[in-house]
């Protein structure tokens, strides 16, 4: 001991020494620490409100993009609506200054409608107008072009702009697909453009991505009101062949700063499977293309997104910075002062060598004081145990004073604690919760103790007055147990006020309905029911079990709540486990002192929680 204490004085002596020491370290690291957070939150700020600019930009250009694009196609839709009739040289000149090639959108399509009384017409016309092997075609499901099978209408490619020198696709029925299909239905039926879902396309012998644009024509030159007279008078779709990537490209090669990498993203589809288009960054040196869309979105520390919707179809514009973004605009002077103020706390650490000796004599102290509280909180928790049990007693000596005049038996008291308590987990309860119902629940025929033996004990059946005296043990019950800041007397006293309630209102003593009864009781009544109906009581035999569970189906939705009843069949195997395991014997036989009614509400009294909160009287 003696040498414990010279220890401790020679570390307190030291602390009293170098206590000028270790505050200077403290101001030194922690000034350190605040020029170097101030200096990267500036350098933070200036990047972010750079990389906004930047990718307000980019945002702005893609938009722009597409407008122009979709302005174009409109165009070609104003030219057929007006005319009527195109030919395909006039076609292929109305493509002709736009520049379709290498841009946004790879082609424009006039898609005519064809009835099936007019393909063959149809055919023979476009073979004439240059496409000797014109017919029209679909895939197999090997991939290869065929002639279409018979429908009351197609929808063929017939031109195509720019002309990529492809024959293959004149004269493919985009209703033979049943995603085009539905796309070409939507806008002919609306009136109105309808943009596709992702898509794939091959051009140049290159497998591409993109999306469709429908433009729907009619006759006339104008859309009709009405969806009877829009399929009526259909003439055909101008269609947009979309290519995002090229779009991405276009909108972003030539804005400055560099290392902004665009990203759009179709969120008009479901979660999981949203497709998007990546364009990367011209200084990003790292591979991309296994990245996937949540990886884009959580990579950075910096993000914007924008969205973008075109008929009713959305999209978001994200965009993420590059490692070459930050690193162009780090000045790294936060760098240098971290290394100026370790530098200098460095050499003032050295002086602390000591220090280790003193956190280790501290964190023994602090490991036998954990040591100490651990074992403190055992003898807790063992004593909290020991109220609970003694609690648990008091009540089942409560219980006794009316169930020992009703011919009932220990064990069923106690049974319906235990059902009450499966049913409530599985109708969703919490652990605490469903043990304040396996408590609570014994005392639902308290009230039976102001009932006459004479009506309590009676083994025929009652007549109108003694029933409605002994539909009095609700009220009795719920007056015993009321003013309580006990939550198991409280729930008791739901239980015992609500547990002859059913859930079609027929019940009493209220007449209650539904949701209106507190579910602790609608769980009550339901393993009551059980519990009595198969064992013997005074009044009857104990019926079987099949019946019983009749009798519960019967009853749902009238007497028991159905969803309660439900769940109570998920648990039915819980259920014939508690029974065989608690037995009926009778409840004399356990030789617990018959209770009066002053020595029952005597006992309410005792039922207070562990921390020994005083129970609220009026």
């Amino acid at each position: 001991m003696h040498w414990q204490a010279s220890r401790a004085w020679r570390i307190l002596d030291w602390r009293h020494r170098y206590v000028p020491v270790l505050i200077t370290v403290a101001l030194g690291v922690g000034f350190t620490f605040s020029v170097c957070a101030a200096v990267q939150w500036w350098e933070s700020t200036n990047i972010e409100k750079d990389f906004r600019l930047a990718a307000e930009d980019r945002a702005s250009a893609v938009k722009a993009t597409f407008e122009i694009e979709l302005a174009m196609i409109e165009l070609v839709r104003s030219a057929l609506m007006s005319d009527g009739r195109i030919e395909r040289q006039e076609f292929r000149s109305m493509l002709m200054p736009f520049s379709l090639h290498g841009k946004t959108v790879r082609a424009i399509e006039w898609v005519p409608r064809v009835p099936h009384a007019q393909r063959e017409t149809f055919e023979a016309a476009a073979r004439r107008d240059g496409l000797p092997d014109f017919r029209i075609t679909e895939l197999d499901p090997k991939g290869s072009l065929i002639a279409a099978a018979e429908r009351s209408e197609y929808f063929p490619i017939f031109y195509v702009g720019p002309d990529s020198g492809d024959k293959s696709v004149y004269g493919f029925d985009l209703s033979s697909e049943p995603m085009r299909r539905e796309s070409l239905h939507l806008a002919r039926d609306t009136g109105k453009t309808v943009v596709s879902g992702r898509v794939s396309f091959v051009e140049n012998a290159r497998r591409l991505n993109g999306f469709l644009v429908y433009f729907p024509t009619y006759q006339k030159g104008h859309t009709p009101q009405t969806v009877k007279e829009r399929r009526q008078r259909l003439h055909g779709f101008v269609l947009g062949v979309f290519q995002p990537q090229e779009m991405l490209l276009s909108a972003s090669a030539r804005l400055q700063p560099e290392g902004i990498d665009v990203c759009l993203v179709d969120e008009s589809v479901a979660d999981g499977e949203t497709p998007f288009y990546f364009q990367a960054s011209r200084t990003r040196t790292e591979p991309t293309a296994r990245l996937n869309l949540k990886e884009l979105r959580d990579r950075s520390q910096l993000t914007y997104t924008t969205p973008l919707e075109v008929a009713g179809h959305r999209w978001t514009i994200l965009c993420t910075p590059t490692p070459y973004f930050f690193a162009m605009r780090r000045n790294g002077w936060s760098d240098g002062i971290l290394i100026v103020g370790f530098a200098i706390t460095g050499i003032l650490a050295m002086y602390l060598a000591r220090g280790i000796e003193r956190r280790a004599y501290v964190e023994g102290l602090l490991a036998e004081k954990r040591r100490y509280a651990s074992e403190l909180e055992v003898k807790v928790q063992e004593q909290t145990s020991d109220v609970r049990r003694a609690q648990e007693e008091v009540i089942y000596r409560l219980v006794s004073a009316s169930q020992w005049r009703d011919e009932e038996t220990g064990m069923h008291i106690r049974r319906t604690g235990l059902l009450s308590e499966a049913l409530a987990r599985a109708a969703g309860w919490s652990a605490s919760e469903a043990e304040i119902i396996r408590q609570a629940a014994p005392m639902h025929d308290v009230g039976k103790i102001g009932i006459p033996d004479a009506i309590l004990q009676k083994p025929g059946k009652l007549t109108p007055t003694e029933f409605a005296i002994m539909k009095t043990h609700t009220l009795i019950g719920a007056k015993m147990l009321a003013k309580s800041n006990v939550p198991i007397l409280q729930m008791a006293r739901e239980i015992a006020l609500n547990h002859h309630e059913r859930w079609d209102g027929s019940g009493y003593p209220y007449g209650k309905a539904g949701d209106e009864i507190p579910e602790c009781a609608r769980i009550l009544t339901i393993v009551d029911v059980y519990d009595a109906l198969i064992h013997n009581r005074v009044y009857r035999d104990a019926m079987n079990e099949n019946k019983v569970l009749k009798i519960l189906r019967a009853g749902a939705g009238t007497h028991f709540d159905p969803l309660l009843i439900t769940q109570f069949f998920l648990v039915l195997d819980e259920v014939r486990r508690i029974t065989i395991e608690h037995p009926d014997e009778p409840f004399r036989e356990q030789q617990l002192p018959l209770l009066s009614a002053a020595e029952a509400e005597a006992l309410l009294e005792q039922l207070v929680d562990p921390l020994e909160l005083p129970v609220v009287t009026e």
